[in-house]
């Protein structure tokens, strides 16, 4: 009797899900092979091309195996990734033609920067600004970065469809499977496009070099040469060059046969040599120089393989610098020979200047106690001519100096406000005689500044003069301030400044002459010349005096409503102490007294305490020892003349002057000869000796122990002032 065994009824709805479970893993199963059929089968496809054929077989594979719209490979461009230029793609059943692709607002912008990148549905709502998904009306996007072996972003791999993926994971696997190979192929493609690039750039260098470059064997045997080099040695092509130097260079080449030798032995020990320049001969038997920088060519291992190197024709350049040699050495005789007439006209210039400067000034005060108008008025207009002329004798000596590159500071601290009470007392006259009105604005306690006392005063006159010149009836204002150290201060590198500013109410002057103001010799234009006068100097040295000293001169004018001209100079201490320079020194002291008006130092000393006061006159000038003579005797002082160094010195010592007043360019012994004499003699050292000079080398004469300097022709008011001041 055997037993029977039933299994369990089960219900419909158990058996639905059992078969439903099966079919799954079924179908699952048979994708899986089709999606490795799939794989395979592009694989096998691909694995035979290269290059470009690789990249649209690809796009086409995935296109047509995912069932998508489109398929593409881009590479960036330029490196950046802003702009993306389409290797391959495939759309619509065809392939395109590549074009160029902006990234921004497109879902390619982001694909670099993630491992990948999927928009399943509604990519156009997504990326609004994009044409392209609109023009292919697509609904899905898929793309993942492609990168070189080092990690450089090389560009992308997308697909784009008209509706949801199929199989998203199948097309992610299948992206991911072909990014790497697409990426090799791409970094390939590039790494070949670079080298024949390379390759082709250095071929063009070669033919093309204006200078020769060839290789040689390490005995002299030509392996190559450019056309160029056959240019330089006389040939018609490189073949022909190489096998005229058959053989060896050595000989057939250099005309000094040492100089081979000379390339040898520094390859020997530098493994290259520069700048290398030997006489060579030419084909037609011709010498000419060339320049050489070679080196030496070596194997893996070090050993000498051959010397590669380039070859430029100099001669023009040494006979050029033979020519420069010899022009430098002319415009060094020219212009040592310029200074000198320089010195010379400046000497026969200002010695008569100074005699009819002084003989006017003189018999034009005398005219006026002896009651004759008339006179004095003619004698006047020649002092006012005499003086006009020294301004431009100084003008053309100024200008030749700045050329010539022997224009030098003399610095000293001094009193700002003293200075410019003293400029508007001198500028007075020139502003009335217009009819102008001057105004001036200096406070009191503005400073002092470290400067070139002279040339700050030339500046500022020579614009204060300008002003007038070219104003009538009109307003002139000079107003100085301190700028402290503060960003905005560029104009002196933000350094604390004491500003000079000159404004008008004059003619003004249009952009276009502005540009031409502060040339030499150039003025607004040939109608101001005309009208106005002058030499178009004044502004040119104000600017240069003014950068010597740091600072500089800017402009502001508009045509018919006047200029304002801005002079800025740093506030800076001395670097050194100097006795001449250095505040309260022999130049500080006195361009202080300089600084004080005349008639308080008139007062400080009675016609009777000048009496006691003798001053000797080294002067080899007859019209100068005569004017001085007569004028300071006329101011109440002793005096007595030399016409040479040797009787100054034997003077000096015989009469011990109270101060001694001495000429720089006398014959056989010059001024600095006597002043160092009378500065070695312990029974004449003490006494104060000024310089009365047309040379200027202030810093000279400080050095030498002079206590003043003055360049003729001087104010002998200014003198006299001076001078009163030695009654101890």
């Amino acid at each position: 009797m055997g037993f029977l065994w039933q299994q369990p009824a089960q219900t419909d709805a158990e058996l639905v899900d059992v078969m439903n479970t099966v079919g799954k893993q079924i179908g699952q199963f048979i994708k899986r092979k089709q999606t490795e059929e799939t794989l395979q089968a592009i694989a096998q496809s691909l694995a035979a091309t290269t290059g470009h054929s690789f990249f649209q077989a690809l796009v086409q594979q995935l296109s047509t195996a995912l069932h998508v719209e489109c398929a593409m490979v881009g590479r960036i461009l330029d490196g950046e990734c802003d702009r993306v230029q389409t290797v391959a793609i495939y759309q619509s059943d065809r392939f395109l033609n590549p074009f160029e692709y902006e990234l921004r607002h497109t879902p390619c912008e982001q694909v670099f920067g993630h491992s990948l990148c999927y928009y399943p549905n509604q990519v156009q709502t997504r990326f609004p600004q994009d044409p392209w998904l609109k023009d292919m009306e697509a609904e899905s996007y898929m793309g993942i970065p492609l990168a070189s072996s080092t990690g450089e972003p090389l560009g992308l791999l997308a697909i784009v469809g008209r509706r949801e993926l199929d199989d998203p994971m199948l097309a992610q696997s299948m992206l991911q499977i072909f990014a790497a190979r697409a990426a090799a192929e791409l970094e390939r493609e590039q790494t070949t496009i670079a080298l024949h690039a390379t390759e082709e750039k250095f071929r063009s260098i070669f033919e093309n070099a204006i200078e020769g470059i060839y290789q040689t064997t390490l005995s002299g045997e030509y392996l190559s040469a450019n056309p160029a080099l056959a240019k330089i040695y006389g040939y018609d092509s490189p073949a022909e060059l190489i096998a005229a130097l058959s053989g060896s260079i050595h000989s057939k080449l250099y005309m000094d046969l040492n100089r081979r030798a000379e390339f040898i032995s520094l390859m020997a020990s530098h493994d290259e040599v520069l700048d290398f320049e030997s006489r060579v001969y030419r084909r037609d038997g011709r010498v000419i120089w060339i320049s050489e920088n070679a080196r030496l060519v070596k194997d893996a291992e070090g050993n000498p393989l051959y010397y590669e190197g380039m070859v430029k024709d100099i001669s023009d350049r040494k006979q050029a610098a033979e020519e420069l040699f010899k022009a430098k050495e002319a415009a060094e005789a020219a212009n040592q020979a310029k200074s000198q007439f320089l010195a010379n006209m400046s000497h026969e210039l200002r010695t008569p200047l100074n005699a009819i400067i002084g003989y006017s000034e003189m018999l034009e005060e005398e005219m006026e106690e002896l009651g004759e108008p008339d006179f004095v008025t003619d004698l006047q207009k020649i002092h006012s001519a005499g003086k006009h002329l020294l301004g431009l004798i100084n003008d053309i000596l100024d200008i030749s100096k700045i050329e010539a590159g022997k224009m030098d500071l003399f610095l000293e601290t001094f009193d700002v406000a003293a200075l410019i009470r003293e400029v508007e007392a001198t500028i007075q006259p020139l502003v009335k005689k217009n009819d102008n009105r001057l105004i001036v604005d200096c406070p009191a306690d503005i400073g002092a500044l470290y400067a070139d006392l002279t040339k700050v005063r030339q500046v500022l006159l020579n614009l204060l003069s300008n002003a007038s010149k070219f104003t009538q009836g009109g307003t002139i204002a000079l107003r100085v301030e301190r700028v402290e150290c503060r960003p905005e201060a560029e104009s002196h590198g933000g350094q604390a400044a004491i500003t000079f500013s000159v404004s008008d109410t004059g003619i003004g002057m249009t952009e276009e002459q502005q540009l031409r103001l502060f040339q030499p010799f150039t003025q607004a234009d040939t109608s101001t010349t005309r009208r106005y006068g002058g030499t178009g100097l004044g502004l040119a040295i104000s600017r240069h005096f003014c950068r010597m000293m740091q600072g500089d001169i800017t402009l502001i004018s508009e045509y018919g409503k006047g200029s304002t001209f801005k002079v800025s100079l740093p506030l800076r201490s001395p670097t050194q102490a100097d006795p001449a320079t250095a505040p309260g020194g022999i130049s500080s002291g006195w361009s202080a007294l300089r600084s004080t008006p005349v008639s308080e130092l008139a007062r400080s000393l009675s016609l009777p305490d000048r009496q006691m006061i003798l001053i000797l006159v080294i002067d080899d000038d007859p019209n100068v020892r005569d004017l001085m003579a007569r004028y300071l005797q006329q101011e109440g002082f002793q005096v007595e003349t030399a016409s040479n160094g040797q009787e100054g010195l034997h003077l000096a010592k015989q009469l011990r002057p109270n101060a001694i007043t001495l000429d720089v360019m006398m014959p056989k012994m010059d001024g600095w000869e006597v002043l160092s004499l009378l500065k070695a003699d312990p029974d004449v050292a003490d006494i104060p000796v000024i310089l009365l000079t047309i040379v200027d080398s202030q810093d000279r004469g400080y050095t030498l122990g002079a206590i003043d300097y003055l360049t003729k022709p001087f104010d002998y008011k200014q003198l006299a002032s001076l001078l009163q001041q030695f009654s101890f």
